[in-house]
């Protein structure tokens, strides 16, 4: 249970590096001789991926803050902490909370990955989504610290400040104020159940990411937003848009920020790649 709390940031986006790439998930962000380094975490990754490309030191050792989504060196407390939040209320299960159909299938898919559906009855249906698939992917052998964890800790060990865009319980509560006319939870699992075909896939997402290449995690991302729209707001639009303006101000700052979030919150139109070129910002690919 340990290691999954901790890789509740995964978010529905789920995440031997080579010593020198054409491209990288780090990118230069300028704005006049003011700049700020943004490169996208997969925040779960395997002990083959490490080291993690050269571009990710290069911007870590330029800066002189490191900013996270959110405090992460506090989230495992503060999980335990708000896991009340999580859970149904007593007397139902997640087997009452979702259809029948809907169930089964789940049954299904967990009976076919080797996960025990009996450890998530009591988890609110989306959480369980999550928890479900980050076993799915221990099973894959994705144990390791992912990128914004790493550099937390080297962060930490070097002595830069380190910041955060959101608090934990932003991040804890980002399903809490969807309204139930808008999407049950039982239709925010059924949209997430999709993606459990991705999985098989992961390795391969990996190595793109590893070249700055989102082709394959931005079909995962499309297909969130079309199953469910609302979700996709809440995951990624309307978090992308908050953080925004806290990056604009690093970048009236003459310290230099490196930035890590989420791959899945730089690439597509509501990317924040993409808002940050709109505000006219210089983008650039580290290499």
């Amino acid at each position: 249970m340990k290691r999954m709390l901790r890789a509740v940031l995964l978010f529905f986006v789920f995440l031997c590096g080579t010593p020198v790439f054409a491209q990288s998930a780090v990118w230069k962000i300028s704005h006049g001789d003011n700049v700020m380094y943004l490169a996208g975490s997969w925040h779960i990754l395997r002990q083959t991926d490490y080291p993690l490309p050269r571009e990710f030191d290069m911007a870590f050792e330029r800066s002189e803050a490191v900013a996270f989504e959110t405090n992460i060196g506090k989230l495992e407390i503060e999980i335990m902490t708000h896991m009340r939040n999580l859970l149904l209320p007593p007397g139902k299960t997640l087997k009452t909370e979702l259809r029948p159909e809907v169930y089964e299938r789940l049954a299904q898919e967990c009976a076919a990955a080797g996960v025990r559906l009996e450890d998530f009855q009591q988890f609110k249906p989306a959480w369980a989504m999550m928890f479900i698939g980050v076993k799915l992917l221990e099973k894959m052998g994705f144990v390791k610290p992912g990128v914004d964890f790493h550099y937390y800790a080297h962060a930490k060990k070097a002595g830069k400040r380190r910041l955060f865009l959101e608090s934990i319980e932003t991040q804890l509560t980002v399903f809490d104020d969807i309204d139930p006319n808008e999407v049950a939870e039982a239709e925010v699992a059924e949209a997430s159940m999709g993606d459990f075909d991705q999985y098989t896939r992961i390795a391969e997402y990996i190595e793109e990411w590893k070249l700055g290449k989102a082709e394959g995690t931005e079909a995962l991302i499309e297909q969130t937003r079309l199953k469910s729209p609302a979700l996709y707001n809440r995951l990624f639009t309307k978090r992308n848009h908050a953080w925004l303006p806290r990056l604009e101000r690093f970048l009236k700052t003459k310290r230099t920020e490196f930035v890590i979030v989420g791959f899945g919150h730089l690439i597509g139109k509501d990317g924040l790649l993409h808002l940050l070129r709109s505000k006219g910002y210089k983008v650039e690919q580290l290499k």
